[in-house]
């Protein structure tokens, strides 16, 4: 049977950019695109469907013969996208997907600091979305996070700065909330 042939046929779903909308600030657009399915002459269109739930879908959008379709997402959620392939008798293939995406937006106040050679300690605020997870990691052993390591919605990261002994001015770059943290410390001064 054709359709039987049709149908146990895949085809690979990607994501192919992921656009900020410019206006209330609460939405971003992707672009979904895919392959056409191998055996193009029974097919009639695809499906996408999608959710925040990959093994139920809430939303489901009709894009006829289209392989590129725009969606709107709210930020701060998990969103999974499956897409299939039917035909005039309205029968569908098996879902290409799941494929995840996460619309969580960080920032980091402050991004960077600088200190004195004696060390000290400091914090930074995690600004995101109620639902979204993060993590915090130094990367250098004079960096020692204190409190703050993971979090879920806006958080605050405190950390330690050991004392640098040297003349020399050192940096480092730490991921807090997937984004880039940097911090430089100053030498000792040298004696007179």
């Amino acid at each position: 049977m054709i359709l039987k042939r049709l149908f146990n046929t895949s085809f690979v779903f990607i994501i192919i950019s992921f656009v900020f909308i410019v206006g209330n600030g609460r939405c971003l657009s992707i672009k979904l695109a895919w392959d056409p399915n191998p055996l193009e002459e029974n097919v009639t269109g695809y499906k996408i469907y999608y959710g925040n739930d990959p093994d139920s879908y809430t939303y489901v959008i009709d894009v006829r013969n289209a392989t590129l379709k725009s969606v709107r997402l709210k930020k701060g959620y998990n969103y999974y996208f499956a897409v299939t392939a039917y035909n005039e008798a309205g029968q569908e293939s098996e879902p290409a997907g799941p494929l995840g995406i996460n619309t969580c937006t960080y920032k980091l106040k402050p991004s960077k600091k600088t200190f004195k050679n004696v060390g000290g300690t400091g914090t930074v605020n995690v600004v995101t979305q109620p639902d979204c997870e993060w993590t915090a990691a130094s990367g250098v052993s004079w960096l020692r996070i204190t409190d703050g390591r993971n979090g879920v919605g806006p958080g605050e990261i405190t950390y330690s700065v050991g004392t640098n002994d040297t003349y020399e001015t050192r940096a480092a770059v730490s991921t807090f909330a997937g984004k880039f943290f940097t911090l430089k410390q100053k030498g000792k001064k040298p004696a007179k």
